[in-house]
């Protein structure tokens, strides 16, 4: 999906980060590769994992007391080139 919305704004004559900023999800270790280098947003993976096998090991060790859990893990987010700062 990244690629295609890097080959839009070519298409439309416009330029990143110029005329639009791009942010990208999942920071990946090809995010560099990219011109201009992509901002992203990196999510604690191994984090959700290990949170995810804790809360079920604890739904089976005993009965759920029905009330939904709520767990944020806060992402990271990785600047690079693919955005401008903010014109007023």
């Amino acid at each position: 999906m990244l690629i295609g919305v890097m080959r839009a704004i070519a298409d439309a004559g416009l330029s990143c980060p110029t005329d639009i900023s791009v942010v990208a999800t999942d920071d990946f270790s090809w995010a560099n590769a990219f011109r201009p280098r992509l901002t992203t947003v990196r999510q604690p993976v191994r984090e959700m994992a290990s949170e995810a096998v804790r809360l079920l090991v604890e739904r089976l060790s005993r009965l759920p007391d029905g009330a939904p859990k709520r767990l944020v893990l806060p992402p990271n987010r990785i600047v690079r080139e693919s955005c401008a700062p903010l014109r007023g």
